[in-house]
């Protein structure tokens, strides 16, 4: 097994990939919200499930754009207070 190795700035792998697990288990949690909220009004449905997942996947897109075009653009270090 290879040796962790850290980023420049800190994160090992090991604290990157919990960050992504769990930012992931959130979208699905949203995802399973949305879904609950919209089943009494339209049902469960083929075209509900479409959306709901659709609309995430737009939102995931459009965050790693943003996430992508600020870090092109802004020192690393200002954009931590805010996270």
């Amino acid at each position: 097994m290879a040796p962790e190795r850290e980023t420049p700035y800190g994160l090992s792998a090991w604290a990157a990939a919990v960050l992504v697990f769990g930012s992931s288990v959130a979208v699905l949690v949203v995802e399973l919200v949305a879904l609950r909220l919209l089943a009494p009004h339209y049902g469960l449905t083929l075209e509900t499930n479409t959306l709901v997942i659709g609309l995430a996947l737009t939102a995931i897109a459009a965050g790693t754009w943003a996430g992508g075009w600020t870090a092109d653009r802004v020192a690393p270090r200002p954009l931590l207070g805010p996270l």
